[in-house]
């Protein structure tokens, strides 16, 4: 279905969207619901909301590329309540009137639930893909947001006297691409709002402020069985690796000796999930001794029976990276990481595009098994092809054929 205008669905009026309809649209339009959107499609036949020129998108302030999201603007709740369910939203921007939520935005709106969702390369000034103010309290359940931009604050998700429910979702690689360390900031933040975080992972996500912080002006109360990278108060909370499985068709899903994994311990009535995660598993799987389900953490529920692993698919993690330096830097900086395991590795360098500009082989022939032996890679700022690459933004990680380390950011400067 191509869109070649701003649509706005009226008050009192429903849109539904049947599974594996693709929603293009051709240029810098708008989908604003005053009314009710019925998005509902399955693990195996997504709705995808997405440019007819992604080629062009680019995480800044113009409009080449793009389309301008769905807005839920001062919509009333007496309308039927609007639902996204295995949704893929993608090449969207907050711009203009629309500078808080690249993909979604929320004002004054409540009557909403984001979930099984797939949000990824949206870009905003604020909350890279969804954008909740004044009063708006959506339930954002059992999504993956990653590859999302910021130009100011909150890659993914910004809060301004709201109260949103964000649950079990798996939250990784989204940028704050504001270089001033001393603009509050985090993948989350809030302005006088407390929303509720429980079971998510929110892990490798890239901001300047000078606070490591995930979470900006959260609560701890409303914070629990939480994976942050740094850790952050409350019940539950954790600061380990997720160990995630970057493979295709669901990267960020979780190895097998994943810490997130059989980690939140309360009943259904507490802690409300749908029937079945992100990929189509199941998320009701174990119980512990009073019968209650242990869940995981994030929007993967790890399933033994449609994630079989044999001995010879058993390949974690083993290079941790360190922070290249110096960084900033020009032309050269040294790129440094911990290698404990002989196996086939590269050490790969992206853009922010996510566009892979250069790799190099890593030999393992000398490493001590079972020993972390350091080893570092000098980077002059080039291409594969011998070319000088941009001023910006560069992100690096070791890859294996069965993992990925988390990535890290370094900041070319010329």
């Amino acid at each position: 279905m191509l869109v070649e205008g701003n649509i706005t669905v009226n008050n009192g009026v429903i849109l539904s969207i049947d599974p594996g309809v693709r929603v293009v649209f051709t240029d810098f339009y708008h989908l604003l619901i005053l009314g009710t959107l019925l998005a509902e499609g399955t693990s195996d036949n997504m709705i995808r909301f997405t440019s007819a020129w992604p080629e062009m998108f680019y995480p800044d302030d113009s409009t080449n590329g793009c389309w301008n999201g769905i807005r839920f603007i001062n919509t009333l709740a007496t309308n039927i309540p609007s639902r996204l369910t295995y949704c893929l939203i993608e090449y969207s921007k907050g711009l203009d009137e629309f500078q808080i939520g690249g993909a979604l935005s929320l004002y004054n709106f409540s009557e909403l639930e984001i979930t099984n969702c797939l949000l990824r390369s949206n870009y905003a000034l604020y909350g890279g893909a969804i954008g909740c103010e004044y009063h708006s309290s959506p339930v954002i359940t059992g999504n993956l947001l990653t590859g999302n931009y910021a130009s100011v604050s909150g890659s993914p998700l910004y809060c301004s006297y709201s109260y949103p429910k964000i649950i079990n979702n798996t939250i990784a690689d989204n940028h704050v691409l504001n270089t001033d360390p001393y603009i509050e900031n985090g993948s989350i933040v809030n302005f006088i709002s407390k929303p509720w975080i429980g079971g998510n992972i929110i892990w490798s996500n890239f901001n300047n402020y000078f606070l490591p912080v995930q979470i900006w002006e959260g609560k701890g109360f409303y914070t629990s069985f939480n994976d942050i990278e740094g850790g952050f108060i409350g019940t539950g909370n954790m600061a380990e690796d997720p160990l995630f499985n970057l493979a295709e068709p669901h990267p960020f899903s979780l190895n097998q000796d994943s810490p997130c994994l059989d980690t939140i311990d309360w009943p259904d009535v507490v802690y409300p999930l749908p029937e079945n995660d992100l990929a189509g598993n199941p998320r009701w799987l174990d119980g512990n001794e009073d019968g209650w389900v242990m869940l995981d953490m994030g929007a993967y529920e790890f399933n033994p029976d449609q994630n079989p692993v044999s001995d010879d698919d058993v390949l974690l993690p083993s290079a941790k990276l360190l922070q290249n330096f110096p960084n900033p830097f020009n032309p050269f900086t040294e790129i440094r990481f911990l290698v404990s395991q002989q196996q086939e590795m590269q050490l790969s360098i992206y853009n922010l595009k996510g566009q892979l500009i250069r790799f190099y082989r890593i030999s393992s022939s000398d490493i001590v098994p079972g020993q972390e032996n350091l080893r570092s890679i000098f980077w002059n700022g080039t291409d594969s092809n011998g070319y000088n690459v941009p001023s910006g933004i560069y992100f690096y990680r070791i890859e294996s054929g069965k993992w990925a380390s988390v990535s890290r950011k370094m900041l070319l400067i010329k």
